[in-house]
């Protein structure tokens, strides 16, 4: 589970908050993640689950909780690139005042 991804060029102390990683990073650990484990849809891994289908165990799924625009906007095109399924779970208390 992730939680915000910022640009490379994000000022100085965005990535320390701990739940924050800057692109190049979480690029990085995607491609290893994509290298050692089968990335499926939360929605797959879900309904093999109810359905009591067996998986593998390198079988995961990537999610972003808390999800806001400069997350999606910074993260999906490494996903996208990278061809992995990542399911974000949208932060809506920011709707009314538009994009972060």
């Amino acid at each position: 589970m992730y939680h915000n991804i910022v640009s490379n060029s994000a000022p100085l102390g965005h990535d320390l908050q701990g739940i924050t990683l800057r692109e190049k990073v979480f690029k990085w650990q995607l491609e290893i993640l994509n290298i050692f484990f089968k990335i499926i849809p939360l929605q797959d891994y879900i309904k093999k689950i109810k359905n009591g289908e067996k998986y593998s165990l390198n079988t995961i799924s990537i999610t972003i909780d808390d999800g806001t625009w400069q997350t999606y906007q910074n993260g999906s095109k490494i996903w996208n690139k990278l061809n992995v399924p990542v399911t974000i779970f949208v932060n809506t208390c920011h709707l009314d005042d538009g994009p972060l």
